[in-house]
Order: structure tokens, then C-alpha cells, then sequence
């Protein structure tokens, strides 16, 4: 009984893990001899966790430079969030090897980060799911006198470096709007401004975007040795209503999208300049709001798998009242040790039963808000005056609200 209820629990967590990372999850290219790679947070307790997300970037972009791999996550992910669901040792290789299969990749890369007085020790760990090996390893330590950031890229780059045979090409991309998200051939590769080294000659796609501007794309011809530097400038997205003043005769004005290209790439160069304003808050578009229905969806299996702890719970509580009517029929020390293990069982079942019970609450209220605030402002004739955006993520639920 008790072996049916523990792998009733972890499917159901599984299945939450899997449904919140269904959306910002990219499918890996197939790309003929790529290996599928994930890329996983570096974790480290008492760090500064925006130094961990940083160290975590610069892991995945220098990665990202390595032609044999292909990263199939774009969600950051935590190594030690997924043993849990599946109820493993890290230390186990079989566990590393049920990771990289829930994640659909072959290769794991991850690491840890410990801070010792005046210094922190980086450690990152690549693991092959075919072998069920490490097949590299590398442990660093950083002084406090030295930029972390710094030392670390060079590291890591030291890691990666047999694979990059031409180093003197280089990619550099910039923009007026900081952070926003450079893909090139479709490949997510981080927030400008970002740099790529190593490239293989070939014709590129690049494509700049951020939430409330104008997507800027270009296709670019790298040969090798070339050191390209491109400039993405952002327009805002245009407002309905300011869309209608144009079309009335108010005049036109179409952005520029300048590329900066250096000599010594032999592509010339050119000039955009672009609005570096914020963006403005507009309303939600036509059509279902599938993110808020994808919340609610999720609320709806946590409650259900709330309700299932909560029977579960009742079901240990009825098991331990047999065993304490048995208790004279059993010597004490057995009695004392299933009784425990009893006791231990029930507290899993109903600690499960409260996190799920606060995911699918949380995830039902976040998705109804949602529905109600996208609805209000599509039937508001002031919602250009009056301007709402709710997101929800793995991470949260945030709303805006402004006049």
C-alpha cells in the first residue's frame, strides 16, 4: 500500500513540474549530429542570488558556443528541484540519468557555488545520460579581489575551448533597449547586449525582440575570422488609435534598422538609430487568453491531486488506528517501528496535500483575475487611458495597474 501511494505522489508533482515547464521549454533542433543538451541553474546557499543568475548566463552562452550542442531548455531549471519530483540522490548517476530523460536531453550541465570567507568555489559538472558518467568536471576558486564574473567566463571558456576552432570570429550584438532577447537561427542566446565567439562561417538569421517594441531581424553572412557588430534599434509598438491618426493623413515615419558592421568583417557598415523610450502598456488582442485558461488548468490538477493527499491521509490515519489495536499481538520494538513509519508515511502525504492545495489555489485565483482583467479592459472604452497586465510564471504572479 505504501509503495502505491509514494509513486502516486510523485507522478503527480511529475506532472506539475511538467506542465509549468511545457510552455517556456524550446525543442531541441534537429540538427542531424547535435547532442541535446540542458543547461541548469547554478545553486549555492548564503550566495547572492543575483550572482548565481548571472554565472548562470555566462555558463549557458558559452555553451551555447559549443557546435555539438543544441540547448532544449530556455526556462531556468534547478537540478535540485527535479530530484525531488523523482525522489533520487544527485550523487546516483541513475538519478542524473531520470533528469536528463524528464528533460528530453543526453547531456546535464550544472554546478554548485559555495562561498568560503573571502572567496567562492565554483563547481560545474558535465554528465552524459549514454554513459551514465561525468565527463568533465571543473572546480575554481574565486577571491573576492578578482571580478567573479570575469574569472568565471574565462574559465568556463577554458572548458569549452577545443571546440572552438575559429576564434577570431566574433559576433557582437547591441540595442537601445537593454535586456531585450537576441536569437540567432531561432536559438535563443541571451539579452542584449550579448557576444558570440567561435561561430562556424555560414548565413545567420538575428533577431532582436522585446515585449512592447517592434521586432528587428537581419541576415547576416559570417565568413571566418570576420568580428561583426550589430545594432538593434527598437521601435515601440504603435497604438491602435495613433495607427488611425496616421492613416488619416497625419503622416508616416518608418524606423530605421541600422546594422553596425566593423571593416574588418568586410560586410561594410551602416547606422540605426531607434526610439529608447518605455514601451507603453496596451490591452490584450482577440481570442482566447490561453495563459490564463493554462493557469487555471494547472490549479485544477493540483486541487485534484490535493484531494488525493487528503484521502491518502485518512487512509494512514485509519491504518494507524489498526496497528494500535494490534499493538499487544507484536513485540515493541516492531510495533514502535511501523507505527513510526506510519506516522512519517501520513506527514508526506499531507505535507504534498498543502503544497499542491496552495499551488492550485494560488494558480485558479491568478488565472480568474486574469480572465476578468483581460475581459474589463477589451469592453472598456478607456482602456487606452487605463492600462492592466497581469503575467503569471513558475516564479509568480505580478499585476500592473496603472492610470
Amino acid at each position: 500500500m505504501n509503495t502505491t501511494a509514494v509513486s502516486l505522489v510523485r507522478t503527480l508533482l511529475a506532472l506539475l513540474v511538467t506542465l509549468f515547464a511545457a510552455v517556456p521549454m524550446a525543442h531541441a533542433q534537429d540538427t542531424g549530429e547535435s547532442i541535446n543538451v540542458a543547461v541548469l541553474n547554478l545553486e549555492g546557499e548564503g550566495v547572492d542570488q543575483k550572482l548565481l543568475e548571472t554565472l548562470t548566463s555566462v555558463l549557458r552562452n558559452e555553451a551555447q558556443q559549443y557546435s555539438d550542442y543544441d540547448i532544449v531548455n530556455q526556462s531556468p531549471i534547478n537540478l535540485s528541484e527535479i530530484v525531488v519530483v523523482l525522489g533520487c540522490d544527485t550523487n546516483n548517476p541513475t538519478c542524473l540519468k531520470q533528469a536528463a530523460d524528464q528533460l528530453e536531453a543526453r547531456v546535464l550541465i550544472y554546478g554548485r557555488v559555495e562561498k568560503v570567507e573571502q572567496a567562492h568555489t565554483v563547481t560545474i559538472e558535465v554528465f552524459d545520460a549514454d554513459t551514465s558518467k561525468v565527463e568533465q568536471r571543473l572546480v575554481r576558486t574565486i577571491v573576492n579581489k578578482d571580478d567573479p564574473v570575469i574569472a568565471f567566463r574565462k574559465q568556463i571558456q577554458s572548458m569549452f575551448a577545443p571546440d572552438q576552432a575559429t576564434e577570431g570570429t566574433r559576433l557582437q550584438i547591441g540595442s537601445n533597449v537593454e535586456g531585450a532577447e537576441v536569437r540567432v537561427n531561432d536559438t535563443m542566446i541571451g539579452n542584449a547586449p550579448v557576444e558570440r565567439k567561435g561561430l562556424p562561417p555560414g548565413n545567420y538569421s538575428v533577431e532582436v525582440s522585446q515585449e512592447g517594441y517592434d521586432t528587428w531581424k537581419v541576415s547576416i553572412e559570417l565568413t571566418e575570422g570576420a568580428d561583426i557588430r550589430l545594432w538593434a534599434p527598437l521601435n515601440e509598438t504603435k497604438q491602435p488609435e495613433a495607427v488611425a491618426q496616421k492613416e488619416a493623413g497625419e503622416g508616416t515615419q518608418e524606423g530605421d534598422t541600422g546594422v553596425k558592421v566593423d571593416d574588418s568583417s568586410g560586410l561594410g557598415d551602416s547606422s540605426g538609430m531607434g526610439d529608447s523610450s518605455k514601451p507603453p502598456v496596451t490591452g490584450g488582442g482577440g481570442g482566447p487568453n490561453w495563459g490564463a485558461w493554462s493557469a487555471i488548468g494547472v490549479g485544477g490538477v493540483a486541487l485534484a491531486g490535493s484531494g488525493a493527499m487528503a484521502l491518502l491521509m485518512k487512509g494512514q490515519e485509519d491504518e494507524l488506528a489498526d496497528h494500535d489495536a494490534q499493538r499487544f499481538q507484536m513485540s515493541r520494538d516492531a510495533y514502535i517501528s511501523d507505527r513510526q513509519e506510519i506516522i512519517d508515511t501520513g506527514e508526506s502525504y499531507e505535507l504534498a496535500h498543502r503544497v499542491l492545495l496552495g499551488v492550485g489555489a494560488v494558480s485558479v485565483v491568478a488565472g480568474t483575475v486574469w480572465l476578468f482583467v483581460d475581459g474589463a479592459e477589451a469592453d472598456d472604452p478607456l482602456a487606452d487611458e487605463r492600462n492592466w497586465d497581469v503575467s503569471v510564471s513558475p516564479r509568480g504572479v505580478s499585476a500592473l495597474f496603472s492610470w
